[in-house]
């Protein structure tokens, strides 16, 4: 599994749930997610070195989403709901990828 290909589709996701908004402030989600993308990179990293545990890992991505949220609510041009359907579109893709990636060791 490269973790730069599923951070692309994690963030791929996200644009598509925001499209409308993306488009009204697109450099200000593009600082966003360049941010959360370091984030989850690392995460992604220590759980398939196997640094942290899966439940350690859900626990983290649920923190990530919250945060998430909170920071696209920063974002005047984006609501509420669509702040939570883009983290969950987001987190979504990437527990999938890690689960795939872990089944395959």
């Amino acid at each position: 599994m490269n973790a730069q290909d599923v951070l692309n589709d994690v963030f791929d996701a996200l644009k598509n749930q925001l499209k409308d908004e993306y488009s009204r402030a697109k450099d200000q989600i593009d600082a966003l997610m360049e941010t959360q993308k370091n984030r989850l990179n690392d995460l992604v990293e220590k759980r398939m070195n196997e640094q942290i545990s899966q439940e350690d890992f859900e626990s983290y991505l649920e923190d990530e989403k919250r945060m998430m949220v909170a920071e696209y609510n920063t974002v005047s041009v984006i609501g509420k709901a669509a702040a939570e359907r883009a983290a969950n579109a987001a987190l979504d893709v990437l527990n999938k990828a890690i689960d795939k990636a872990l089944k395959a060791l």
